[in-house]
């Protein structure tokens, strides 16, 4: 406790000591845009080196070249600078600059650099960005080593506990022999590893997820109130890996109440598998316990953990037979819509090899959206990650809703030869070891190519005849099916039929649909054929004049037709004045 309470002060007076802040950099001209995006750390360590990233993007309309000068004002403080390249047009691309802190260096690290812009031999705009951190000395010395009593490589004179301890595992060790051994009613009744990632239960490979879950159950007949579970992962000599080292989220779950027969379930996880972890095999402890009675209800065994053995279970640590510069599968989807610009591609790169990277290419790409980026990558350590941004830009009329934009790394750079040169200047490359990587892209909305649509008519327009319309369309994006359909007719004329009313046409071919309908009015009217594809309906209206159907003078000429009328009308006169004479002479006189 002595040694932990050391350890205690110790951080605690490093964070009251050591005071500064991080000065974040961005600055735009002639379109150009300059911004600091990974700065340094606060406090800085002497005697480390830290990575300083620059993000640059060009929107000034040309193609321009960057020249690097080192302008660090802190002595002892050594900087390497980007080589002067080339950045075009509507991209950017990221700049890492390493500066290296002499061990006993006490002070204020002011690191700035001068950046200049060219456009051929004319310097167009000039930036220093800058990043800032302090680091004071304290006069009490930090002992790192191990604090644990009960390790076997106990240092009494540590102060602060470095995570070396080791312990030796004795054969039939259980983990609740810390406590007072196997008692009690509770059982670990399932154990589980969900590898997410390349690996698999047993293999676990760099950058894999891995979910550990762990179902206790309560055997007894009384409730258990507050039910811990813990677990211990040990290397292959013994060595206990620490939660941070491993990966884990948690090493301790608290289940809280478990009733008589009932069963919990914790669940422990690591999002990442670290790249830096030995490979080699290692064994996980698990235990369950009441926290307020350990020593009189923990169990640590299991028949789920091996067949052979059920305290512990075993698992190696592998790396991929592939690239040793790798990516991530599960990076998260981009999503964009079609036509969007200086879309951010955004994902972490990975040295699992036991070399230092010079230069890294990493490249992304898909051919059928006309996609084909580069961003270099420096200084790249083994066991280190860093991330890289790309901007794209998504076209219009796309036909589908979900990409795979390809990822490639190019690395064991000859610095003899041009660092965007994937062929010549890189020895070894993901593709030629066969490792795939991708970051999926999906499209939020976007139209895609409209189809063309004619229409004829192909027999007679009269009312209460069948009106025959022959309509084409052609598909003008990639084979696809497409519903045909007419609307607004319904006020004039009654649907026969639409044959056919849905079929799949190929890229740039031409179908013909019969449209066939009765009129029920004469006069000029129209129609819309409709054809619809992936949601998205095209239409073509269509105008015919139907003729009315022909009655008792249709053939009459209108001359002819006004004399029979009057004729008419004069005999119907001349009858009314018949009438009225007859009815007179028929009349009697009156005496």
């Amino acid at each position: 406790m002595v040694q932990k309470s050391y350890a205690f002060l110790g951080i605690l007076a490093v964070l009251l000591m050591s005071l500064g802040f991080v000065s974040a950099y961005t600055s735009t001209q002639d379109g150009i845009k300059v911004n600091v995006i990974q700065e340094l750390p606060n406090p800085v360590t002497p005697g480390s080196t830290h990575d300083i990233q620059i993000n640059i993007t060009n929107n000034n309309g040309t193609t321009i070249d960057l020249s690097w000068v080192d302008t660090t004002d802190s002595s002892g403080i050594t900087t390497a600078v980007p080589t002067n390249s080339s950045l075009t047009n509507g991209n950017s691309a990221i700049y890492t600059l390493t500066y290296s802190i002499p061990s006993g260096f006490n002070g204020t690290v002011n690191h700035k650099v001068d950046l200049s812009v060219f456009v051929g031999s004319t310097n167009i705009a000039n930036f220093h960005p800058y990043s800032t951190a302090n680091y004071t000395n304290i006069s009490t010395t930090l002992i790192y080593g191990c604090t644990d009593s009960d390790a076997n490589n106990y240092d009494p004179n540590a102060t602060t506990d470095d995570g070396s301890c080791t312990y030796t595992i004795a054969d039939g060790y259980k983990y609740c022999d810390d406590f007072d051994g196997e008692k009690g009613d509770l059982e670990i009744t399932s154990f589980e590893i969900n590898n997410n990632g390349k690996g698999d239960d047993n293999e676990w490979e760099y950058l894999d997820e891995i979910e550990i879950e762990v179902t206790v159950e309560n055997t007894g007949d009384d409730n258990i109130d507050d039910v811990i579970v813990e677990i211990m992962i040990k290397d292959d000599d013994g060595n206990t890996i620490t939660r941070r080292k491993m990966g884990l989220d948690e090493d301790e779950f608290d289940l809280g109440r478990i009733k008589d027969g009932d069963e919990e379930v914790a669940i422990f996880k690591i999002d990442e598998l670290p790249i830096d972890l030995d490979e080699g095999t290692y064994r996980i402890y698990v235990r369950a316990y009441d926290e307020k009675d350990e020593d009189s209800n923990c169990v640590s065994v299991s028949e789920d953990f091996n067949d052979d053995d059920e305290t512990y279970f075993e698992f190696d640590v592998t790396s991929s037979d592939g690239a040793t510069v790798i990516v991530k599968d599960d990076s998260e989807v981009i999503l964009a819509s079609c036509g969007d610009k200086n879309v951010e591609v955004r994902f972490m790169v990975y040295n699992i090899g036991d070399d230092d990277e010079e230069k890294v290419l990493v490249t992304l790409e898909d051919s059928k959206l006309g996609i084909y980026e580069k961003v270099v990558i420096d200084n790249l350590r083994d066991k280190k990650g860093k991330e890289v941004v790309f901007f794209i830009t998504i076209p219009e009329g796309l036909d589908k809703s979900y990409y795979e934009l390809d990822i490639y790394t190019y690395y064991d750079y000859d610095e003899d030869e041009d660092e965007l040169d994937e062929v010549v200047a890189y020895g070894e490359s993901s593709e030629e070891e066969g490792d795939d990587f991708s970051i999926g892209l999906e499209i939020l909305s976007c139209k895609g190519p409209v189809p063309s649509i004619t229409a004829s008519l192909d027999s007679e327009a009269k009312v209460g005849e069948e009106l025959v319309i022959t309509a084409s369309v052609t598909n003008n994006g990639d084979d696809n099916n497409f519903v045909v359909s007419v609307t607004e007719f319904e006020d004039w004329a009654e649907l026969v039929s639409v044959e056919p009313a849905s079929l799949l046409i190929n890229e740039d071919g031409v179908a013909t649909i019969t449209i066939k309908l009765v009129p029920t009015k004469g006069g000029f009217q129209t129609l819309k054929v409709n054809a619809i594809v992936d949601g998205e309906v095209s239409n073509q209206a269509v105008s015919v004049n139907i003729e009315e159907k022909e009655g008792l003078f249709a053939n009459v000429s209108d001359t002819l037709l006004y004399s029979i009328s009057g004729v008419v009308a004069l005999l119907i006169l001349i009858f009314l004045v018949l009438i009225v004479r007859v009815s007179r002479k028929s009349r009697k006189p009156e005496f």
